[in-house]
This record gives C-alpha cells, structure tokens and sequence, in this order.
C-alpha cells in the first residue's frame, strides 16, 4: 500500500482519529483534581466539557485535512479524516446538537458559566492562533496551548484555589509532554503540513524530551512524596514515565499507534484514583476499561510501519534460494580457518577483514577533520533551497563539484550522500534520470537533507571522461579507483555531519551503476554511514555479464606494470591488478559485504543484481544473525538496470525507514 491509498482502517485508532481521545484525557484529569480536592464533578458539567473539547478538535481535524498540502507525507489520521469527512461533520453535528442541550435546555451552575466565559476568550484566541487557516500560517506552540487548554477546561469546571493552581499547571504540563511526543513521531509530516508544529521551531526537540521526560517523572515522584495532593502526583508521575518510555521507543511504531499510546498513557488516574475511591462498581468498569485499554494498546503497538510493509517482503531470499550460499568464502572465516562464534570475536575479524581491504586496494590518507564545503550559489525552490556546492576531498585541497538541497525547517535532519557521474542527475536537472535516479531531488522532497556529486577530478579537469579520470587517478595515487572513490564519500560524510541541521548519527549513501560502486565500497569501508542502497552495481564477480567490470582500470584492475584494452578478460586481454589477484585466489567481495554489518543495506538489484545474488547476501545476514540483529538485508528485482517507478520507492522507502 502507498501513502496516497485510502486510509488503512483500524478500528483501534478510531478514539484517536477521531478526536475522542482529547475530550476524554481533559474529562479524566479533571475528575482526578476533583477527587484530589475533594469537590463534586457535577456530570453536566463534565459533559459541556467533553462536548465543548470534542467539538473543537474534530473541527481542528477538518481544518488539517483543508490544508493538508503533501497527502504522500500526511498521517494515517489525515488520511482518514480526508476519505470520511462525512463522518467528521455528522459527529460534529451531533457534538453541537448535545451541547447546545447540555448549555441551554439542562443547564450549568452560574459560577461555571462565568468562568467558561472568560475562558471561551482564551480558547477563541487559542483557535485563532493555533488551529484555523485566518492567518497565513499556523503560530509555533501549539502543543503549549494544547496543555493550557485542558488546564483552562478544568479551572472552568471546578475554578480554582491556591491548593488547586499547581495542579492545574501540572495538568497543561502533561498534556504539552503528550503533544510534544506526538509532534516528534509525525516530524516528517509535520514539516510539509503543519508550519506551526514543535519539530518546525524546535531542533533538539527529540534529545530535549528524553531528557525532560526523565526531569518531570523524579519531579513527579518527588511532589507525590511530599504533598498531600499523593495520588494526585503519583498519577502524574506515571504518565510522565510511560509518555517518556513511548518517545523513546517511538521509531518502532507507526505514527497512528503512537498518539493513540501516547493519550492512552494520559489515562492514568482512572486506575489511581479508581483502585483508592472506587466501590466494587467502580472496579468491575476499572477491569473492563483496562482490559479494553490493553487490548488496544496491543493492537496499536503491534502495527506495523506502513513504510516497514512495503519492505518486509524483500527481507528474505526467494524459495529458490534461501539457505544456498554459493561458492564464497564465509566472512565469518578467519584468515586461518577459525571460526567466528561471538560478537566480541567478530570485532576481531571485522577489524581483519578491514585492514585487508586497505592492504588490497591501498591505504587511506587521514581522513580530513573539518573539510571546507563552500557554498556558490543558493536558489530557493518549492519546499527546499538548493545549493551549489564545491567539497573539499583532500588535504591537498582538490575539490567535488556537487550540490546540496536543504528541505525547509529547522532539522535536525537525516542526510544521503548521493554519487554518480556528474551531480546534475541526482537533483533532477540532468539530461535523464527523472523520476528514476534522480536521487537527490526525490529525497529532499522527502524531509532529507543530500548531498549529490559527481566523479573527483571531474572539477579541476572539465570535459574529461570519468573512465579516464579515475584510471588517470590510480596512476597517480598508485591506489586501486575505487578505494579512491570511497575515501571522498568518507569526507563527504563529515562534511555532512558538520552541518547544524543534519543529524550526524542518521547520514545514509545511495547511487545506481557506477554509483552503487561508489556506495558500496564508501558504506563498507567507512563505518560511519548508518544505512546504504547500492543499485544495481554488480555486488559480486561476474565475467558473463560485461556490465559488472570490475577487472577494468578504473575500479580493481588497476596495475602499476601494465594497462589492459577494456573489456572482459580473455586469453588476449588477460585480467589485471587487485583483481586478477582476488580473482585467481577465487576470492570476491563477500567479506566486504560483512563489513556493513549490522547496519542495514538493500540491493536494489536489476540486470546486474539479479535474484540469484541472494546468494552471497545470505552470508551478510548469517553476520547480523550472530549479532542479533535481524532483517537488516533486503533486496528486490527489477528486469532493466534503471530503477522503474516501483524499484525507486523501495529504495526511497528504505532510507526513510532506517533514517527516520
């Protein structure tokens, strides 16, 4: 299923899409400060109350779906909201109808009507900031508002003394935590929906709530010590704790099944104040509200990411295939035969394998600290801003020619260093590759920060082919190309890292042909790359298919005594350099491959990459296996060496689910 379909139907999101979940939370927590205080909750005060909250949010809803402006990025909420919006204005026709009898037939004390007015003003100018489309575009704190909001709500019902002001603060702290979790699970969405959402304004939003959730729990603990207001706090402690426990596990669940965990976890002085002051009445509804309530966390946890259904299926090998290893080597070999049986052993075979690597295709120079990315010319486009680039690669000062697209907000974002011959087809202005590897531009799109360039030397030597600069490059460097190729994406990971809107830790590498070369030999040799799509490069050996040439100069067959005629090795144009030497030991790139492990990798394969290439990856997975992780492999299968329009989602969707 795609973002653009009809919204999945979960009947277990339904309290969350459609806005029950708000009135209920406000509706709960003011019925814990009543009992806190000691006062009575009169029930047609607590139903204006639930009417008057319900009917703004399903407004609210209606509003979001009008604006929404990227429906491949919008919530499932949206989505459902904008495929039955006929059940939105019944139910809000309905809410109107049951207050207007609540507020005008049943009626209120006049003390709660006086105190509902005066906050009727704030809600009015809360509505206008925070929630219509007045304005051009939606103020920043809204989850703020949110929180006081539900503490107004409650002072209207039950006013407010000096014992009950810490209360109510506590209220609109909790609530803004929620929302503020929330907003961090739908960031992405956020960002091309929802000007005013905290991930927009707030760039340490993730970092600051995990350690602010932490803060207000001991804080929380602390007050239900020392206060009389016990349950009070204990209730509010809970919250805090299982609101904080959500933020951090939050990557593992869709965004439906986190707000809906994340108002269930508001929920909490139903069973505190239930367990203390209920009867046995008031018990048998606590276990049928829990058992609900478990019931429907489970289901919402047990969801999986929409993005994560879409991968699933090429995470394992064909039948065909499964279990068959080919004749490779096991990485998990030692170069004495001694078999790899822990973690901790495999670090040392790891580190192995990588110096031999760097002993085949020659060492590195260091790594540059702080490379100088000089920025040439900035253009503002719809929803990104562009820029041309050149990238410092060497200590000697050579530069890339590339550019970078920076998506609008405040980041921290997740960044893709994307390679190819020149950078123009990665940002989509080159002469092909729209829509099919034009990389750059489709991820920016996608709430990435990328950085697209083209072959080194390609700068200092304009019009040079790329088969001659990197031939030409061996020669000078006496290294094989594409260890050369490797080392710049290395700095153009710390070029990226640098930047104070991308996430250091989320840095990603793609490219198609050539590029998947490139990626796969940068992902594997420099650790630091968190994820990686190498399309259709060839992954191993193959001298049937003239296309995955990695005898030629130009990637391992480099040789300081002689140069070969292009082409497959024959008789008359024998092999050469690192690869005739891997080739005639009958060694290939599997034990590379293992290097990337655990971090995840999809194969987008093709004419060069095709199904029986599950082979040699089955020896990467048995390495995640021994590290415990799982379904870090993927790979899928396309009949043309250009990703179709199904192939690039994948491999789009693959970096959004590992990045974000």
């Amino acid at each position: 299923m795609t973002n653009d379909d009809r919204a999945s139907f979960r009947w277990w999101f339904l309290p969350s899409w459609l806005g029950l979940d708000a009135p209920c939370v406000v509706t709960t927590w003011t019925w814990a400060l009543s009992r806190s205080l000691g006062q009575s909750l009169l029930p047609e005060v607590a139903a204006a109350m639930f009417l008057v909250v319900w009917c703004i949010y399903l407004s609210d809803r209606l509003v979001d779906v009008a604006r929404c402006r990227d429906w491949s990025r919008a919530t499932g909420r949206l989505r459902f909201g904008r495929d039955y919006r006929w059940l939105f204005l019944v139910c809000l026709a309905v809410g109107a109808a049951c207050l207007i009898d609540v507020l005008f037939w049943r009626g209120l004390p006049r003390d709660v009507w006086r105190r509902g007015v005066v906050v009727a003003f704030g809600m009015l100018l809360h509505i206008l900031l925070f929630i219509t489309p007045i304005l051009p575009r939606k103020l920043p704190g809204k989850e703020f508002g949110v929180g006081i909001f539900f503490a107004l709500g409650a002072f209207a019902c039950l006013g407010a003394t000096a014992r009950s002001l810490p209360l109510l603060i506590s209220i609109a702290l909790v609530v803004a935590f929620n929302c503020l979790v929330i907003a961090a699970r739908d960031a992405d969405s956020d960002r091309l929906n929802d000007g005013g959402a905290a991930s927009n304004w707030w760039p340490t939003l993730a970092r600051d709530l995990a350690i602010g959730g932490v803060l207000l729990t001991i804080t929380a603990v602390a007050l239900a010590m020392f206060s009389v207001d016990q349950l009070f706090y204990i209730a509010l402690a809970t919250a805090f704790a299982l609101l904080t426990l959500l933020h951090r596990a939050a990557q593992q669940f869709c965004g439906d099944a986190v707000r809906a965990l994340a108002d269930f976890a508001l929920f909490t002085p139903l069973v505190i104040f239930g367990l203390t002051y209920g009867g046995l009445p008031m018990r048998i509804l606590l276990l049928a509200s829990a058992i609900f309530l478990f019931t429907v966390s489970f289901l919402c946890a047990a969801e999986k990411d929409e993005l994560w259904k879409q991968l699933e299926p090429f995470t394992k090998p064909p039948a065909e295939f499964a279990g068959k290893l080919g004749d490779y080597r096991s990485p998990l070999l030692f170069a004495d035969g001694s078999r790899v049986e822990t973690k901790e052993v495999w670090q040392k075979r790891r580190a192995e394998i990588l110096q031999q690597w760097h002993e085949r295709l020659g060492p590195w120079p260091p790594l540059l600290e702080k490379p100088v990315l000089k920025k040439l010319e900035t253009v503002e486009k719809d929803g990104y801003t562009q820029q041309h680039v050149n990238v410092q690669i060497s200590a000697d000062g050579k530069q890339a020619d590339g550019y970078l697209l920076t998506p609008n907000g405040a980041g921290p974002f997740p960044a893709v260093f994307v390679p190819f011959y020149e950078p123009q087809t990665s940002i989509g202005e080159g002469k092909k590759g729209q829509g099919t590897h034009d990389y750059g531009l489709q991820l920016v799109k996608r709430g990435f920060v990328t950085l697209s360039i083209g072959t080194p030397g390609s700068f200092e030597n304009i019009g040079v082919e790329t088969r001659e600069l990197l031939t030409q490059a061996g020669k000078e460097q006496r290294r094989q190309p594409l260890t050369l190729l490797a080392y710049v994406a290395a700095n153009c990971h710390t070029a990226l890292a640098q930047l104070p809107n991308v996430d250091p830790k989320r840095i990603g590498v793609i490219g198609l042909s050539y590029g998947g070369k490139w990626s796969m030999f940068a992902s594997c040799l420099h650790e630091p790359f968190a994820c990686a799509v190498w399309s259709d490069p060839g992954i191993v050996f193959n001298e049937k298919n003239s296309n995955v040439n990695y005898w030629e100069p130009w990637y391992l067959g480099y040789d300081p005594q002689t140069t070969r005629k292009p082409g497959v090795p024959s008789a008359d144009n024998p092999r050469t350099g690192l690869y005739k030497r891997m080739a005639d030991a009958h060694e290939d790139l599997v034990d590379l491959h293992a290097l990337m492990a655990p971090r995840p990798v999809l194969v987008s394969g093709g004419t060069e990459d095709p199904p029986r290439n599950w082979q040699p990856l089955q020896h990467l997975i048995a390495v995640n296996q021994l590290l415990g992780a799982e379904n870090r492999v993927a790979m899928t299968a396309r009949k043309g060496h250009i990703p179709t329009t199904e192939a690039l989602e994948l491999e789009l969707a693959f970096l959004e689910y590992w990045l974000k």
